[in-house]
């Protein structure tokens, strides 16, 4: 018996030095080529792909265990939802336009054909990469724990689901110029709360992501898209506790056009 409590022990001793190397490795990936703003270097990164690749594997070898805390099973999917958004854009760089791609005002990641909504995309977009009819949301590739998802499926039936915080928002991966920052650095169990906290209030105090007044609010399309993650609606109220500027009940509120041009930085 002893024997055996000694041999478990070793090997979740193992696995544990394991998952810490490879977190390590994927922030030394994130801080060389992500700037400070959010905008990624794929061109540099494509040449440091062994230490993603190495950050995926855990991934595929890891179910959330039911004892994990909630921050650590948010951290980990959040992480997991970033991270394979990186590989897909990475596997298909430059994504280029096809002419296929139609346009919409439809939430790109609640459809399940090519239709989006496409503003000023005349670089590279990650609504250009789809597969057998199926936009990249929808593109079952992300290995995780023996499972193999799509993006949609781990933000709408995990994340935004099982975690009901609006505040994932702002820290999701979304490939695109208007999309929140990606942060350079990944959620742990320990951070996550609060990078959650400072996340959403410098993405709702970013003018060139939302422009905000007392009596005029010019919102991002994400407010707009899932708009009863914000306070059941009453998105005035959701953004007072993170903004700047006090904004009136009454306030005026449009939302800006999306740009789904990528989040890169050349």
């Amino acid at each position: 018996m002893k024997r055996v409590f000694l041999l478990t022990f070793i090997i979740q001793l193992i696995l544990l030095q394991n998952t810490h190397s490879q977190l390590e490795e994927y922030n030394d990936l994130l801080k060389k080529h992500v700037t400070i703003n959010g905008l990624i270097n794929y061109k540099s990164i494509a040449s440091d792909t062994i230490k993603l690749s190495s950050f995926l594997t855990y991934f595929e070898n890891t179910n959330p265990d039911e004892s994990w805390s909630l921050n650590k099973k948010k951290a980990f999917w959040l992480n997991a939802y970033n991270a394979y958004t990186l590989k897909i854009v990475l596997n298909n760089y430059p994504p280029k336009k096809d002419i296929d791609v139609k346009e919409n005002n439809e939430n790109p990641n609640e459809i399940n054909n090519v239709g989006f909504t496409i503003t000023n995309t005349t670089k590279s977009s990650i609504t250009y990469i789809k597969k057998k009819g199926k936009n990249v949301w929808n593109i079952p590739f992300a290995k995780i724990g023996g499972k193999t998802h799509t993006l949609n499926q781990i933000e709408h039936g995990i994340i935004r689901k099982k975690f009901s915080d609006a505040r994932i928002h702002a820290a999701l991966n979304a490939g695109s110029i208007s999309g929140p920052s990606l942060i350079n650095y990944s959620f742990t169990e320990n951070n996550v709360d609060e990078s959650l906290e400072t996340l959403m209030k410098k993405f709702i105090n970013d003018n060139s992501k939302n422009k905000i007044t007392p009596d005029n609010i010019q919102l991002s399309k994400v407010f707009e898209w899932y708009s009863e993650d914000f306070e059941m609606g009453n998105i005035i109220t959701f953004l007072n506790k993170y903004s700047s500027i006090k904004i009136n009940d009454e306030a005026k509120i449009s939302f800006l056009e999306y740009n789904w041009n990528l989040n890169e930085n050349r």
